[in-house]
């Protein structure tokens, strides 16, 4: 199944340092930084009046915590899943079913 991009038609992409960023203007008080599952996307949402480089440097800031949260991401179960073979999810569920209490 193919997963819709999280990222809305309305972000505008910036690079900063080597992170891809996407930046949404809202009507909103607060900044927020945002990395999505299962591709570990950086989003940012913030208030229309917040300049390109005041977010630029909350990334910067911020650039840890993004990274921990992009490898976190990337060593899930479910980014394993998303690009699992067929015969990796056939062992799965004989594993699921092995190891799930019959429920009759």
């Amino acid at each position: 199944m193919a997963r819709r991009s999280a990222v809305p038609q309305a972000a505008d992409l910036i690079f900063v340092d080597d992170l891809e960023v996407w930046v949404i203007r809202k009507n909103v008080k607060n900044v927020r930084v945002h990395v999505t599952s299962p591709d570990g996307c950086v989003e940012v949402t913030a208030p229309q009046h917040i300049s390109t480089a005041k977010i630029e440097e909350l990334i910067r800031s911020k650039r840890i915590w993004i990274i921990r949260n992009q490898e976190e991401i990337a060593d899930s179960p479910m980014a394993r899943a998303e690009y699992a073979s067929k015969k990796e999810i056939e062992q799965w569920r004989i594993i699921v079913k092995a190891l799930t209490p019959s429920l009759v």
